[in-house]
């Protein structure tokens, strides 16, 4: 069965002497993983730069139950980046957002909604002229939410501090070290009352992204099945001192 659908590159590894194996999320089968034959010779059918990490395409696939690899008919770009490769920090801040999506993303089925902010996430990047020192924090925070395990900010108060362990908002005292303190609550609370491309409107010092982004890091270790470490963690850290 052919199918025409959306996809955002994953991940790719080579596969024998021409090919390439890519983890894509798709719009219409979630992540699947494609075998594309002879991307690595002179004259390939696909365009090897088409499939590399973070880029976003149009496709026509076949979809066959029960198998775990799947061939593509088609192949084009959906959104050609113009900023993303050749600017430092948007390009360390888009490695930083596929990375945590690659890690936390992992159904093979269908859900609209978090493709659609995972796609419009990589083209309001490329296209915002806007400062993007906290794009990947709300994007870390938006994410969340979309995978059911980030609390709802409504009923919440300033007072309270973020149990990362049970990722509930709380009075109680802390009986342990997972705990944001009363800035880095504060900063969540905002993230998460602030639409996604508005949130350069929030003020926060280097320091503060530094800690808040590492918490963060360690509520997901906590809350998604399997998640390891993020190698483009320090590296955006680094663009970002």
């Amino acid at each position: 069965m052919l199918i025409k659908t959306r996809g955002i590159v994953f991940r790719t590894v080579k596969y024998g002497e021409t090919s390439v194996i890519a983890d894509i999320y798709t719009e219409e089968r979630g992540l699947q993983a494609y075998i594309l034959h002879g991307v690595r010779t002179k004259k390939p059918k696909f365009h090897s730069g088409l499939v590399q990490p973070m880029s976003l395409l149009d496709l026509v696939v076949y979809a066959r139950e029960g198998k775990e690899l799947h061939h593509v008919k088609e192949l084009k770009s959906a959104y050609p980046y113009r900023t993303i490769p050749f600017t430092l920090l948007k390009g360390a801040v888009g490695s930083f957002i596929l990375e945590l999506s690659q890690k936390s993303v992992k159904e093979s089925e269908s859900n609209l909604e978090l493709f659609s902010f995972l796609f419009s996430t990589f083209v309001f990047l490329d296209e915002t002229t806007l400062p993007v020192l906290n794009t990947h924090l709300s994007f870390t925070v938006k994410l969340a939410a979309y995978l059911g395990i980030m609390p709802q900010a409504e009923n919440q108060t300033p007072d309270l501090c973020f149990d990362i362990r049970s990722g509930v908002f709380s009075t109680s005292l802390q009986v342990h070290q997972y705990y944001m303190d009363r800035r880095e609550s504060e900063i969540l609370l905002q993230l998460l009352q602030t639409p996604f491309k508005e949130s350069h409107n929030i003020s926060m010092n280097t320091e503060e992204r530094r800690k808040f982004l590492t918490d963060m890091m360690k509520f997901y270790e906590f809350h998604v099945p399997d998640f390891r470490e993020m190698k483009s963690f320090s590296i955006l850290q680094t663009v970002l001192s």
